[in-house]
Formats: structure tokens, sequence, C-alpha cells
């Protein structure tokens, strides 16, 4: 009868098996770690990230600014109609 492992082609050793896999398994405890373990492509992603917040930001401070102005002008413009 032929062994187990010749039939599923598993290493005899599996202890180097195991210790690489745990230390792939490993996940980065902080931010920053992620950020570097992310690399290179990472630096886009941010440019981008800071760059939608500030357009957002401003979005928003244009349109609470618009809509105050619309309030004014409709409220003069029913006192003229009414």
């Amino acid at each position: 009868m032929l062994p187990l492992s010749i039939l599923l082609q598993v290493p005899i050793d599996t202890t180097s098996l195991v210790d690489a896999n745990a230390k792939a398994n490993e996940l980065p405890t902080g931010l920053w770690e992620l950020t570097l373990t992310g690399g290179i492509v990472m630096i886009p992603i941010a440019a981008m990230l800071i760059i939608a917040i500030f357009i957002a930001i401003e979005r928003w401070l244009s349109i609470s600014k618009a809509t105050v102005n619309l309030t004014i002008t409709l409220s003069l413009t029913s006192k003229t109609w009414y």
C-alpha cells in the first residue's frame, strides 16, 4: 500500500510550511504598516483621497452658501409679489 503523502503529493516535513503560512497570514497591526505593505500604489490612492476630501468640503460650502442666498432671494421676491 502506498503512503498517503505520495498520493497527495504532500511533503513529509510540514513544520516549515506551517511557519511560512503563519508569517504570510500575519496582518499589519497599524495604519502605517498597512500603508507600507501596500507599496507605491498607496501614494496615488492617498493623493486621490486628499483631493476628494477637498472637493467634498468645497462643494458642501458652496452649496450651503447658495442655499442661504436662495432663501434670502425667495423671501425678498415673495414680499414684492404679495
